[in-house]
């Protein structure tokens, strides 16, 4: 087994629950004959919480995540801190605010400034995206909340905005991410 841990087990969270325990069991075994990682079982409860408890839908969405994954290598691989995502956290802020609304998290996205010679949106979406996956690691979550205060947007700032790594973000957000989203809000739009 991986040394990989999450900051929770699943028998803190259902504690003896049969039904989700035989759905984990059910997930385990299909992954066995596809060509996707090894999931712990904690990772499969997210995927589960995720998609309300539907085993058929949990796996969808981790087919999908992980076929996401591999073709979009620019996103999803080398996910370390490096000199452009700190040069694009100069232009950016992106914090968890410290209320829920219906128990959903809510994410915060924001400009820094006006000036665009640090942003990069590319690496925002992989900001957001490891920000967002980072949300998981004490426990399901029932629900994100993705608040975009759009103050000191310019045109150039959309300009920069290209419509690949757009989509994409697009389809992880609403059919792959490990948490349901429940709303998304622009203001200073």
């Amino acid at each position: 087994m991986s040394p990989f841990r999450l900051g929770f087990s699943v028998h803190d969270v259902i504690r003896d629950d049969k039904k989700i325990i035989s759905d984990i069991d059910r997930i385990k075994e299909w992954l066995n004959g596809e060509t996707l990682p090894k999931l712990l079982d904690e990772q499969i409860l997210i995927f589960l919480t995720s998609a309300e408890n539907d085993v058929q839908i949990a796996m969808k969405i981790i087919k999908g995540l992980y076929q996401m994954k591999q073709s979009r290598p620019d996103v999803f691989a080398a996910r370390n801190i490096n000199e452009d995502m700190r040069r694009n956290f100069r232009a950016t802020l992106m914090c968890y605010l410290p209320v829920r609304h219906n128990e959903s998290i809510i994410v915060l996205a924001k400009y820094r400034e006006n000036s665009l010679s640090d942003f990069d949106f590319k690496c925002s979406i992989k900001t957001l995206t490891m920000f967002a996956e980072a949300a998981v690691y004490n426990g399901p979550e029932k629900g994100f909340i993705l608040l975009v205060d759009g103050a000191g947007t310019t045109l150039r700032h959309i300009m920069k905005m290209k419509l690949n790594p757009l989509k994409m973000a697009v389809d992880y957000f609403q059919d792959y991410f490990p948490i349901r989203l429940t709303n998304v809000h622009f203001i200073n739009a």
